[in-house]
């Protein structure tokens, strides 16, 4: 079971969410039970990219905390797609507050790697003592840390995840408004840059990108029926007018 949200044409819940978090609690539950010690950890994406752009709620992560210390496992983000200011925060868990033990980014931040709570000091010989157990081709490179710092250095001075945070809320409203005239799609959801809708069915969603396509917009596929957009922490106002208007010419 996977407790994703389904939002309404006002941004409200519209799935019986908590109850499909009981049954998702209930197979992970049932997993700890078979499998016991050998579970080391939970790893999930704060919010699923690939898998169709899913939200989850506050209260599914804080069910997932007190699992992962009930248990004795790791709570694990994966925050390469999401992480870095995507979200308009440093990193998409400050949203809800529920806080990792372990944190994996990559992608803008161009320079790959993981960052820990204390709780990896349960481990005697982790990896941040024990040199060598985990290494990458591309990671560790000194110009990647370089780049990666002045990236930082400039999204603090030019304000850009503040700048992110009120584009994307924007560019929300105004596709939830589109959705409602038009009714070509549904279930408008994002937060910060990362926004994404579903269409009708896979052949509208592929018919929708090809027609973005035309329209010079670069959209992604999400999950079997949803278009994405990443936007650029740098987008402006008068950007976001522009989508919109090419969104409505490709429907």
């Amino acid at each position: 079971t996977n407790p994703t949200i389904e939002f309404g044409p006002d941004g409200e819940v519209a799935n019986d969410i908590a109850a499909e978090e009981a049954r998702a609690c209930a197979e992970i539950e049932a997993a700890f039970a078979q499998h016991g010690d050998r579970i080391a950890a939970i790893i999930l994406e704060p919010l699923q990219g690939e898998g169709g752009d899913n939200h989850f709620r506050p209260e599914f992560f804080a069910a997932l905390r007190d699992y992962a210390d009930s248990r004795e496992a790791l709570l694990i983000y994966d925050e390469v797609q999401t992480g870095f200011w995507g979200s308009g925060k440093p990193w998409l868990w400050q949203h809800h507050g529920v806080a990792p033990d372990i944190v994996a980014f990559g992608k803008k931040t161009q320079v790959c790697g993981i960052y820990c709570s204390e709780r990896i000091d349960e481990v005697a010989d982790n990896v941040f003592q024990m040199s060598g157990r985990i290494n990458s081709t591309f990671g560790g490179n000194l110009m990647d840390m370089v780049r990666c710092h002045r990236f930082l250095d400039i999204i603090e001075a030019e304000g850009l995840g503040e700048n992110a945070a009120v584009r994307g809320a924007e560019l929300l409203v105004a596709l939830r408004a589109l959705a409602r005239e038009t009714g070509s799609f549904s279930n408008v959801r994002g937060v910060g840059s990362l926004i994404a809708f579903t269409l009708p069915s896979p052949g509208k969603r592929d018919a929708m990108m090809a027609s973005l396509a035309e329209q010079k917009v670069l959209a992604l596929k999400s999950g079997p029926a949803s278009v994405r957009f990443r936007l650029p922490l740098v987008i402006s106002a008068d950007e976001i007018a522009e989508l919109l208007s090419r969104v409505r010419a490709a429907l």
